[in-house]
């Protein structure tokens, strides 16, 4: 018996940040072409092993976690919240993936926080990360690189200011939901 190992061509991940290397909290990048192309889905990401490996995933955000996997809230938050939760369809929650979006100054989580952008809840976003256990189950700990899908042009993309017309208060938001 004997074990063959091939390969049809390299496969370049990202580097993960070197230790005592200068990494900003909560900084996240664009997503760059060779990303995009290499796609999972937040069902695949959850049968995939826990081995801190970076993936490239596309799902909705369905709702936010709150103090495990027991927390999973599939509606608005009533405060800031550092967990969003995706799905791979708006309306099926059977498999729901759960990504920290940061600290509360950094600039994923204002981008994210489904408190102050409630109409980000539905959205279909690409996110980029590392494969870790969070909150009991399969999840994104680090959060590199976030895109939103849909309506490009009136969200914000990749980190820059948003295009949005301005909310008067977050009460308007959830009245038009």
């Amino acid at each position: 018996m004997g074990l063959f190992f091939y390969s049809c061509g390299k496969i370049e991940l990202p580097d993960p940040p070197k230790k005592g290397e200068k990494n900003e909290p909560g900084k996240v990048d664009p997503l760059k072409p060779s990303q995009r192309s290499d796609t999972i889905s937040v069902t695949e990401a959850l049968t995939t092993g826990n081995d801190s490996t970076y993936y490239t995933i596309v799902g909705y955000i369905v709702g936010y976690a709150n103090r495990g996997h027991k927390g999973f809230v599939l509606d608005l938050p009533s405060e800031s919240m550092a967990c969003i939760l995706l799905a791979d369809k708006k309306n099926n929650t059977d498999h729901l993936l759960p990504i920290n979006i940061g600290s509360p100054n950094t600039e994923s989580r204002k981008l994210l926080d489904l408190y102050t952008h409630p109409e980000n809840l539905g959205r279909k976003i690409m996110v980029g990360g590392y494969l870790e256990k969070y909150y009991g189950v399969h999840g994104i700990k680090k959060l590199r690189a976030f895109e939103f899908l849909e309506n490009k042009d009136t969200i914000s993309q990749q980190g820059k200011t948003s295009q949005l017309p301005t909310l008067e208060t977050r009460e308007q938001v959830l009245e038009g939901r």
